[in-house]
């Protein structure tokens, strides 16, 4: 919970911004953030123990509150997520400060300390409008078991063709019994926006105005994201059929977990619920497969998860810009962080903090009980040296990064469910998506 001292800034800085008061030096720095995330808190404590500024935070948990708030008034600098914001609208709205000033004069950016592309998302007109944060991966977390008893012969090497076609295979192999192949916290269609993007797919360019939908690529992406779809509709059949004593037969025959990371956390906790409901044996043994870039095996494209950007109305801006620098270079997800958070955390841009991630979890010796949906209490999984050197190897051949964005991609969702749910078929989606989308771009 937080101190009594904290709500009572929160307060005078909502109340500044609902009545519009006039903001004097003596009222800091404000910062609008997505709650929920423990890199973008843990950056702004970082911020206020390094400089001594304290920060006034507003903390918001859904899209439309934040966007809305955007729209009619404006904080001081912002931290972002993923999916919550347009911030390409934003970006041409001139509502946010452009920043390749304060990187050009900055001695000690050294963009060489970042994965390739971070620093090539978030531009418009030339210019750099966001600093990212932290980033995330979509990737299959299956098992050994699993790959041998559908003869999978899928790893990381695997390309994201081949891939697609072993799990959609396995979904319509066993679409009819218990054996329902995938499982994630949620199946919104929206969700399915990020499989585009991170198969390198640029379906839409807001600077140049124009859509690519009618591609091999494109196709192949929408009906692996209709397998999916379909493998949904079963799950959430199956679910409301089960009780409480059925959670542990549906939980060993799941095939594949969809994870959008490759977070190491991730990888601990799902190891952790393979073994406490299956035990400990080599065919137990997790393997993740993030999916490479299209035709490109061995690449991959990452998913700007977090970010900030400044207000172009802000008295601080070079205050602000710090704590976007302070942002890029703090850890995605810790050992201390929640259970949620390490889920959910995304994976530093910063190549260092990255790493040095994966050296924790490696070196960790404290013995940590997890509690199983069935009551269960087990021992929390290790983290392994082969799988970090593959996230490792992962990391070193990170090769583009992407922004989404919100707009485009809720309007993707609407228009591409119908092809999941054989309401229409792709070609006349494709017609409409194109017609919406290029509305859109000339808003």
């Amino acid at each position: 919970m937080k101190k009594f001292l904290s709500l009572i800034l929160s307060l005078v800085v909502m109340l500044s911004v609902f009545f519009g008061c006039g903001k004097s030096e003596s009222d800091g720095i404000t910062v609008y953030y997505i709650d929920g995330c423990s890199q973008l808190t843990r950056a702004m404590d970082n911020y206020e123990n390094n400089t001594g500024i304290k920060l006034n935070k507003v903390a918001f948990e859904n899209s439309e509150d934040i966007q809305a708030k955007i729209n009619t008034d404006e904080a001081d600098v912002y931290l972002l997520r993923n999916g919550y914001t347009d911030i390409q609208k934003l970006m041409a709205s001139g509502k946010l400060e452009p920043l390749n000033g304060y990187i050009n004069n900055d001695e000690s950016f050294n963009a060489e300390n970042y994965f390739n592309g971070v620093m090539d998302c978030g531009i418009y007109s030339g210019e750099n409008y966001i600093l990212p944060f932290g980033f995330t991966l979509n990737s299959f977390y299956t098992t050994d078991g699993r790959l041998a008893d559908y003869n999978a012969e899928l790893s990381t090497e695997s390309s994201l063709t081949d891939i697609m076609s072993e799990i959609s295979k396995d979904i319509y192999e066993n679409a009819d019994n218990m054996n329902v192949s995938v499982t994630s916290v949620t199946y919104d269609a929206g969700k399915f926006a990020s499989f585009y993007r991170v198969s390198g797919i640029d379906y839409i360019d807001t600077n140049n105005k124009t859509v690519n939908l009618n591609t091999p690529e494109f196709k192949a992406v929408a009906d692996f994201c209709k397998a999916l779809y379909k493998n949904a509709e079963k799950l959430t059949e199956i679910q409301s059929q089960l009780d409480s004593e059925s959670v542990e037969d549906y939980t060993n025959n799941i095939g594949y977990f969809i994870g959008n990371n490759v977070n190491p956390m991730l990888y601990i906790y799902f190891q952790t619920i393979v073994t406490g409901y299956g035990g400990s044996n080599e065919l137990n043994n997790v393997k993740a497969l993030p999916l490479p870039m299209y035709n490109n095996s061995g690449k991959y494209c990452i998913d700007i998860d977090t970010f900030g950007a400044i207000s172009s109305s802000s008295e601080y801006k070079n205050e602000c810009y710090e704590l976007l620098r302070t942002a890029m270079d703090t850890e995605g997800c810790l050992l201390e962080d929640s259970a949620a958070n390490k889920v959910n955390s995304p994976v530093s841009v910063n190549k260092n903090s990255a790493k040095e991630v994966i050296d924790i979890c490696l070196n960790d010796t404290n013995d940590s009980q997890f509690k199983l949906d069935n009551g269960k209490t087990v021992a929390t999984a290790k983290y392994t040296q082969d799988f970090a050197n593959e996230t490792t190897d992962v990391y070193d051949n990170i090769e583009k990064a992407v922004l989404s964005n919100y707009s485009a991609d809720n309007i993707l969702s609407e228009v591409m469910i119908k092809y999941y749910r054989d309401e229409e078929d792709f070609n006349s989606c494709i017609t409409e998506l194109e017609n919406k989308l290029t509305i859109y771009l000339n808003e």
